[in-house]
């Protein structure tokens, strides 16, 4: 589950910098069905990571990687998921006004929690003593 954990926390990464190819999203059917569906794996993996992995091992390094990372992807979700909603004035626009300035802080720790997944799994295929 690591793995999967990686990748979401990779798409969100690439998903929250200003590419200049996310302008040609509304072209790209493609690019439309890759930025409705992170959002959405990030807040599913972001649940399994606070609420189950996390829950069952809270006095563990990982465990504690889990809940900041699964926090981190679950506002990541939400961030993403409300983006459009911006200019309207539905409970929605507001929450994402709430959580717009909290965007760089997110990225950060979902670079970092990336960096430390990538970097152990890397270590545990190369057969490398890891955090515990």
């Amino acid at each position: 589950m690591g793995f999967v954990v990686c990748i979401a926390l990779f798409l969100g990464v690439v998903m929250f910098m200003p590419l200049p190819w996310q302008a040609t999203r509304a072209v790209n059917p493609l690019m439309v069905y890759f930025h409705r569906l992170t959002p959405f794996l990030l807040v599913i993996v972001g649940c399994w990571n606070c609420f189950w992995y996390a829950m069952r091992n809270p006095d563990t390094f990982w465990g504690t990687a889990a809940l900041v990372s699964g926090i981190a992807m679950l506002l990541a979700g939400l961030l993403l998921g409300m983006q459009s909603r911006e200019q309207d004035q539905h409970l929605q626009a507001r929450v994402y006004r709430t959580l717009k300035p909290f965007r760089l802080p997110v990225f950060v720790v979902l670079l970092a929690s990336f960096l430390l997944y990538f970097i152990t799994i890397i270590q545990l295929n190369l057969g490398l003593p890891i955090i515990s």
